[in-house]
């Protein structure tokens, strides 16, 4: 009877075992999914602030201060060329930009080099799907304005936009200016 007593317990203990490694198994799957989850996370909250864009590209822009107000036209599509531009003179180009996603966009512009202080433009500019429109970028020349020839880049970055449209935006209103 004690031999029994004994064998009955050591298939107490082998369940007790068995049941252990079988908690131990759920435990560490039920770990993995939780950091799994923790990691997902963490990931998307650093993630919510970044902007994704659809597209971004670059325009060169040129421009010469001198003596007399010179309209550059060229053949040359891929700058936008403001022409010579005298002492208290001023000049504008325009910029075609077209949406031509099935979603209303927003476009964004920076203007970098040593152009960047003599230029005007809007930051940004709101198109509604398939929606063209010209992007004004303007000079104006002050008397303290070295002469020479001045260049850079317009970079442009396109996102799509969720927010809803005013009816009308003056886009002469919404121009930024870093010569004034």
């Amino acid at each position: 009877m004690a031999a029994k007593k004994e064998k009955g317990r050591k298939k107490g203990k082998n369940k007790d075992k068995n049941n252990q490694q079988e908690l131990s198994k759920k435990t560490k799957i039920v770990v993995i999914f939780a950091l799994l989850f923790f990691i997902i996370v963490i990931a998307l909250i650093f993630n919510a602030n970044k902007v994704f864009y659809l597209q971004k590209y670059d325009v060169p822009i040129r421009t010469v201060v001198g003596n007399e107000t010179v309209f550059n036209i060229s053949k040359n599509d891929t700058i936008l060329n403001l022409g010579t531009v005298k002492y208290g003179g001023d000049m504008q180009r325009s910029l075609e930009i077209s949406n031509d996603y099935s979603f209303p966009t927003r476009f964004s512009f920076e203007v970098t080099g040593d152009i960047k202080d003599l230029i005007a433009y809007p930051e940004a500019s709101y198109l509604r799907a398939k929606e063209d429109i010209l992007v004004p970028f303007s000079t104006e020349i002050k008397e303290s304005t070295e002469k020479g020839v001045y260049s850079g880049v317009i970079h442009v970055k396109v996102q799509k936009f969720t927010g809803k449209f005013k009816d009308k935006i003056n886009i002469s209103d919404a121009l930024k200016s870093n010569n004034s």
